[in-house]
């Protein structure tokens, strides 16, 4: 039957909880009501459970050089659908990198093969590829990556501000929105050869070298830049309430700004780096305790825009070390993206109108997607039954993602994701995705 009713739901917006009923036809949601005709519709009854819009994540690694894992959609786009992620915009660390129209394109054909939710793609910024990206953004790309430091590929160089003024002169002409990964290159080159002459580069020294001063540093010059070239911007994983400031003080002053955080940095502390080494490091660092506290509260007061997950499924051997530099720095976390956040608003930390609007209505408004992000009629029915009131263990054994492991492993949540909906369909129920490669579409950037 095409057509269902959902009946018995607590539906969560941006306004809150309300008692309602959603009926799907068709991919779309065609009513939301309190009393809505089921002659027809196949019944489903979500008694005790909450429907919250479908969870977007901006921010998705699915693989990058020197990562092991698979090389299409199916892993990461399986785990995205079991933490309640409808829709994934993929940054352009792959292989190929993302650089080129020729391999936005063979990108894009790979993900409607193999993706069990809806996608899009981010491309990368290349100072041998500038050219390249006028014909990018008009293909529908919803953002342009942007890297202040080194990653080993073609994306390095902007570290020179000649060449990052080029670039903003470039996506100002277009009309293009950096993501930008801000830490500073200088900074970091100098700590890191401190730390080594000192014969101080264990993973305890991470967050030394990957420091809050180098992330400062970076932030405030993009933002500069941004101002002077009218260029809208994202600082992507911002790990300090100071990062956070920084962004909102240029919006209060003009600038197009917008600011990210992830999941880590709102869950884990530097307490949690030290515990388990290597399996909680990632760039930038997790800090402090009282930096983690003050996230939650900026994500309740409306200063952080988006979560991201800055999801990378590491293998084991990437994380085989003595040295920090030997360590690939990232974490796992799609799988666990929506619970995550649903046992921080358990426990009183973040509500949740601040969660549908950081996970749902503002990276669908921030990206383009007109469909996304809403339980309101002609939207599409992405949607995410939950049990907010089920407590259970995080076991790295029980999660479908390729890595193997977690940072979270052992870590007791309160609040499950039941089953996800993509555009009607279920893609993922009881902890396992169950959706079909291919179901995915591509989501080109609206204006």
């Amino acid at each position: 039957m095409d057509e269902r009713l959902i009946r018995g739901a607590t539906v969560i917006g941006v306004e809150g909880p309300i008692r309602a009923e959603i009926r799907v036809q068709g991919g779309r949601i065609t009513g939301v009501g309190t009393r809505i005709d089921s002659a027809g519709c196949e019944v489903v009854d979500a008694t005790d459970l909450y429907v919250l819009p479908g969870a977007i994540d901006g921010h998705g690694h699915q693989w990058e050089p020197g990562f092991t894992s698979p090389p299409d959609f199916r892993d990461a786009t399986a785990g995205a659908a079991v933490g309640g992620v409808t829709t994934l915009l993929d940054h352009p660390l792959t292989t190929p990198l993302v650089v080129t129209l020729s391999e936005f394109e063979a990108k894009r054909r790979l993900g409607s093969r193999t993706s069990l939710i809806d996608f899009g793609l981010h491309a990368g910024a290349s100072p041998a590829h500038l050219g390249e990206l006028r014909g990018l953004w008009a293909a529908g790309a919803t953002g342009i990556k942007v890297f202040t430091c080194p990653t080993g590929t073609l994306l390095d160089g902007f570290d020179d501000p000649a060449r990052l003024d080029d670039l903003f002169d470039e996506l100002h002409s277009i009309g293009a929105r950096a993501l930008v990964h801000a830490e500073d290159a200088s900074v970091l080159a100098s700590t890191a050869a401190a730390l080594t002459t000192a014969n101080h580069a264990s993973v305890a020294n991470f967050p030394e070298w990957h420091s809050l001063a180098a992330e400062q540093s970076a932030v405030v010059g993009i933002l500069e830049l941004a101002g002077r070239h009218g260029v809208e911007v994202l600082i992507v994983h911002a790990s300090h309430p100071s990062i956070v400031h920084a962004v909102t003080a240029a919006r209060s002053q003009g600038v197009a700004a917008f600011v990210e955080t992830c999941p880590h940095y709102l869950v884990l502390a530097d307490s949690d780096l030290a515990e388990q080494g290597a399996w909680a490091m990632t760039a930038p660092p997790v800090r402090d305790v009282l930096a983690r506290e003050q996230l939650r509260h900026q994500i309740r007061d409306g200063s952080i825009d988006t979560i991201g997950s800055d999801h990378c499924a590491i293998s084991r051997q990437g994380k085989a070390g003595a040295s920090m530099t030997e360590i690939i720095p990232g974490v796992p976390g799609l799988d666990l993206f929506l619970p995550l956040l649903l046992d921080l608003v358990a426990g009183g930390s973040i509500d949740w109108e601040s969660l549908i609007r950081v996970t749902a209505s503002t990276p669908a408004r921030l990206f383009g997607l007109r469909q996304k992000g809403a339980i309101a009629v002609g939207y599409d029915a992405d949607l995410v039954f939950v049990d907010p009131n089920r407590s259970w263990t995080v076991r790295a054994a029980d999660l479908p993602g390729s890595a193997g492991w977690s940072p979270y492993e052992g870590r007791s949540l309160r609040g499950s994701v039941v089953e996800t909906w993509s555009r009607g369909v279920p893609v993922a129920r009881g902890g396992q995705p169950i959706g079909r490669p291919g179901h995915g579409r591509f989501i080109a950037r609206a204006a």
